[in-house]
């Protein structure tokens, strides 16, 4: 087998992109550069100061290092990487396009849902 880089440059460019950013926003916020609270999902601030990059960053940031932060990422890569190589066959050719936009549907699905229950 490879190293570490090797595995990382054969990962599927989206799962890569958004591993990336899991990993950025974490250390962001567990080395105090950011806060959390900056980078949640608040409809509030969104509205009134026009703070749109929480409507991506909410979906990138899974708390701080741990165990628990370990096996969710281990369990991201596995299953996104999965997804994005051979996906279920919609007809729609499987590609890296059909999987971004899956991701987008789905987190503009949870966004509205979150509005509209009120919850972050």
């Amino acid at each position: 087998g490879g190293g570490p880089e090797e595995w990382f440059y054969g990962l599927p460019p989206i799962t890569r992109t958004l591993f990336v950013a899991i990993l950025g926003t974490t250390c962001l916020c567990s080395f105090g550069i950011i806060s959390p609270m900056s980078i949640h999902l608040d409809f509030g601030r969104l509205s009134s100061k026009f703070e749109v990059w929480r409507l991506a960053t909410n979906f990138v940031f899974f708390g701080t290092f741990s165990f628990p932060f370990l096996i969710q990422m281990y369990i991201f890569v596995q299953y996104s990487q999965r997804y994005e190589v051979a996906p279920f066959n919609t007809g729609a050719g499987g590609t890296s396009a059909d999987y971004a936009w899956m991701l987008c549907i789905g987190a503009a699905l949870l966004t509205v849902m979150g509005f509209f229950t009120a919850q972050p």
